[in-house]
């Protein structure tokens, strides 16, 4: 059997990338002792192992994660799932992501996954047994975005009325 071959695109929003690099630590490459040898801990090391963990989760999320019945219904474009946000367990790490809205154009608006948060799986065990928080922080991400969005526009229309 081939080898699967990412279909889908990631990208990651800044802040998800902060909090990967802050995370890290808590995911194991190895199953004994060499994740925490002095020498896996310098600062190379530790890019290294952060470049490949991003590698990893991307080579996850590039398989399509999704549910077969949110994976169907994606060729009717946004509006034909309800579902656009998931989390996914990587190891010691949780992390959110979602379907980008028309994938992205310079890969021929190809499936998209924009990864939004990353914390510490066990760190979740709490308050996160319903999706509720998923959809919070739906909420929060779209607000956010409409905020910048709002604003972007009335800098645009600032610059055509020359200030006025």
């Amino acid at each position: 059997m081939p080898a699967p071959t990412p279909t889908a695109g990631v990208v990651w929003r800044p802040a998800a990338l902060e909090q990967l690099e802050q995370l890290q630590r808590h995911c194991q490459f190895y199953p004994d002792a060499r994740d925490r040898s002095p020498a896996a801990t310098s600062e190379a090391s530790s890019c290294y192992a952060l470049r490949q963990l991003r590698a990893a989760v991307g080579e996850v999320l590039g398989l399509d994660p999704r549910p077969p019945q949110s994976r169907s219904r994606s060729a009717a474009g946004r509006g034909g799932t309800t579902h656009h946000y998931w989390a996914l367990d990587f190891d010691g790490l949780s992390l959110a992501f979602r379907l980008v809205e028309g994938g992205q154009p310079e890969r021929g608006g190809k499936t998209t996954f924009e990864v939004l948060q990353v914390w510490q799986a066990a760190a979740r065990e709490g308050g996160r047994a319903s999706k509720g928080w998923l959809e919070a922080l739906r909420a929060e991400i779209e607000a956010e975005e409409a905020v910048s969005e709002e604003a972007s526009q009335k800098c645009s229309t600032t610059e055509t009325t020359g200030g006025e």
